[in-house]
């Protein structure tokens, strides 16, 4: 299956996309953060737990991180780090 992409009209539709999800997708993802911490600190404290609260929150937070890098990447920076995978 291939796809068509109009490379000379990518950056304003890439605009139109950003803007209408792009408050959206952030405030998800916050919300998104909040709830996987608080649902961490209502977790028992035992040694068995620890290992997985620490991984949970760690994932948890780097949504956004990764949400704020993938915000300043081009279009040509995306496919390029698509097709090197």
């Amino acid at each position: 299956m291939q796809y068509k992409v109009d490379i000379e009209n990518i950056d304003n539709i890439i605009k139109d996309v950003k803007g209408k999800y792009e408050v959206d997708l952030k405030e998800k993802i916050f919300q998104f953060a909040v709830t996987c911490m608080q649902f961490l600190m209502s977790l028992p404290y035992k040694r068995e737990i620890d290992l997985i609260r620490h991984q949970l929150s760690r994932s948890a937070t780097s949504i956004g991180a990764n949400f704020e890098e993938a915000q300043s990447m081009t279009y040509r920076e995306f496919i390029q780090k698509i097709v090197l995978l």
